[in-house]
């Protein structure tokens, strides 16, 4: 077993030696980036290749985070976010984008213990990655801008910067 941290939620953890947990950090364009890790992995990267294994490709803006199954070889996980302007956003992005690795890695029941979330135990997978970017957010005591949640997990309204 290795340390694994995850920054935006401040959660340590230990993941198996064969599991990669990469934050790659800010790109302009979520689906480039998206198509250019495949093509890093030999994978096609073409948009119905990637609609198959269920990226949005519409989405351009916001955060991603893609799993990996290396077969005999373990797990990757990758994430990336677009620039914002507005510090808040950006924090709940990656907060959440970061719960999405955690739930990836069988980590999820640590980390609602850790952001005392362990009452909702029954949220989908978007909504508990939602709350998780949302503690981040208040623990850093910003704000959201009003309309961001859209009322459907996951989505998100991102204000123009």
């Amino acid at each position: 077993m290795k340390p694994v941290y995850f920054e935006i939620l401040d959660f340590e953890s230990k993941i198996p030696d064969n599991y990669y947990y990469e934050d790659l950090g800010y790109t302009n364009n979520l689906l480039e980036k998206t198509k250019e890790i495949y093509k890093n992995l030999g994978l096609p990267n073409d948009n119905a290749f990637l609609k198959k294994r269920g990226a949005v490709i519409e989405h351009i803006r916001g955060g991603r985070n893609i799993l990996f199954d290396l077969e005999n070889d373990g797990l990757l996980d990758c994430m990336f976010y677009t620039p914002f302007s507005n510090l808040a956003v950006e924090i709940h992005t990656r907060g959440h984008e970061e719960a999405h690795a955690i739930q990836h890695f069988g980590l999820e029941k640590e980390l609602r213990k850790k952001l005392d979330l362990s009452c909702l135990t029954k949220l989908s997978c978007e909504f508990f990655c939602d709350r998780a970017g949302l503690v981040a957010v208040k623990k850093r005591r910003l704000k959201l801008p009003e309309g961001f949640f859209t009322g459907v997990p996951g989505k998100h309204y991102f204000p123009r910067d």
